[in-house]
């Protein structure tokens, strides 16, 4: 086994918390994680969503200043919990997983450059290049095909920086073309293809989306807007890179 040791946190439970001064990293090895931090007004905003493969924490471990964000369990949690000092020495050891967390980190902060950038878009776009985001960032899949994001309609507004019945009529829009369907705290992507359409600015397919011959080779060879914004290899990239090394036991 890699560094650290393994626990579980149920769903709703903290794994860290915004303010603290503790430094260990968190490896997600199984569930949802949601990033959140609250304003000087006392309003939580939604900041990501975490999940398998994903590294929480990295932040306090690299620069020794307090927690910027909370990290809370969205389902049952199981994560490998790493030591800073651990970790300071693995990235000595082991060159190929120091470049491989820096880029992870580098690809966090350019994600969140990007959402910045597409504050100018209109919210139905903003909307669909998020959950486009997420799908390719979730471990896997339903039998078909499809992807429940867990979160609510009023967290991904925050997410996006739109209002919420701004979102709620995007969505209206988004289940017209059949790339969606909306249920209690979680929204599941149905068609990935027709999202990356709407999310590229091109136009939506008719009500009902592509056929599922289209659907299925979307979702093989998708081509991303910009290409570092979403895990297009679905576990191969450099952020879930990483981890893995840890996982595998590249360093002990």
């Amino acid at each position: 086994m890699g560094l650290g040791r393994i626990e579980q946190f149920p769903a709703g439970e903290f794994l860290l918390s915004q303010g603290d001064q503790s430094d260990f990293v968190i490896v997600i090895r199984d569930g949802y994680v949601k990033i959140t931090a609250v304003t000087e007004d006392g309003a939580e905003s939604l900041l990501a969503i975490r999940t398998a493969g994903d590294v929480v924490g990295e932040l306090a471990a690299m620069d020794g200043l307090p927690r910027s964000a909370t990290a809370r369990a969205a389902d049952a949690v199981v994560a490998q919990v790493i030591s800073k000092q651990d970790l300071d020495r693995c990235l000595r050891e082991q060159p190929d997983i120091a470049r491989a967390f820096n880029q992870a980190v580098a690809t966090k902060l350019r994600m969140a450059t990007q959402r910045r950038v597409d504050f100018r878009r209109d919210t139905k776009t903003r909307l669909a290049q998020v959950l486009v985001d997420l799908y390719y960032s979730s471990p896997g899949s339903e039998n078909d095909g499809r992807i429940a994001i867990r979160a609510t309609q009023s967290e991904l507004a925050g997410l996006i920086g739109a209002s919420d019945p701004a979102v709620h009529k995007a969505f209206r829009a988004l289940r017209e073309t059949g790339a969606v369907d909306t249920g209690y705290a979680k929204q599941v992507i149905c068609g990935i293809e027709t999202l990356r359409q709407i999310a590229e600015g091109r136009a939506a397919p008719p009500p009902g989306g592509l056929p599922p011959a289209a659907e299925e080779l979307g979702s093989r060879t998708p081509k991303p807007r910009i290409s570092y914004s979403y895990n297009v290899s679905r576990g191969t990239s450099a952020g879930r890179y990483y981890p893995r090394l840890l996982l595998e036991g590249r360093c002990r």
